[in-house]
């Protein structure tokens, strides 16, 4: 889905809505709304729906947009939603405001957490080349000393949590080096 298609489902879906509905954004469609990245993403990732009690409705009308503009029912992903407990400490607090599409508020996790999002799932996914695709988004975002900072600190929770990111703070670590 390119930026056009996702400006026109996002808009249709605020359209469609009858009740006023926030999203938070992450990943990679969070990138090319923001003009961070260029390429087609798969879906649009998101970590949370406010207000709580409102999902099944939202879903329910994307899946529908999703079909009559052929992007299919998943084309809006809540997946996400479920991990809360895995995201970085504080992300609640950083969201920021990007528009309003009708009845749809779209705002975005912070870069620094984007870039520590992206860099857990370069080693948690089981698809080695939407890994390498990650790598290449954080690359694109050119991440500051910072920024990097908190995601090997973000990775090293992850690490203590089983999730084995050794991997992914090595290309981190080296990042930073350069």
């Amino acid at each position: 889905m390119n930026l056009e298609t996702l400006n026109s489902a996002l808009d249709a879906l605020g359209n469609t809505l009858t009740d006023r509905i926030t999203i938070t954004v992450a990943g990679s469609a969070m990138l090319l709304l923001s003009g961070r990245i260029t390429r087609d993403v798969h879906d649009c990732d998101l970590m949370r729906i406010e207000p709580v009690g409102l999902e099944n409705v939202l879903l329910s009308v994307a899946a529908d947009i999703g079909n009559s503009l052929g992007l299919g029912q998943n084309w809006l992903n809540a997946q996400m939603c479920a991990w809360e407990k895995e995201f970085p400490e504080g992300w609640n607090c950083r969201r920021e405001p990007f528009r309003t599409f009708g009845n749809l508020t779209v705002e975005f996790i912070s870069q620094v957490d984007g870039i520590a999002l992206k860099a857990f799932a370069m080693v948690t996914r089981t698809d080695q080349q939407k890994g390498l695709r990650d790598l290449g988004d954080i690359e694109m975002i050119v991440p500051n000393a910072e920024e990097l900072a908190a995601a090997l600190r973000y990775l090293d929770r992850m690490d203590q949590e089983g999730y084995g990111c050794i991997p992914a703070r090595a290309i981190l670590q080296k990042m930073q080096r350069t």
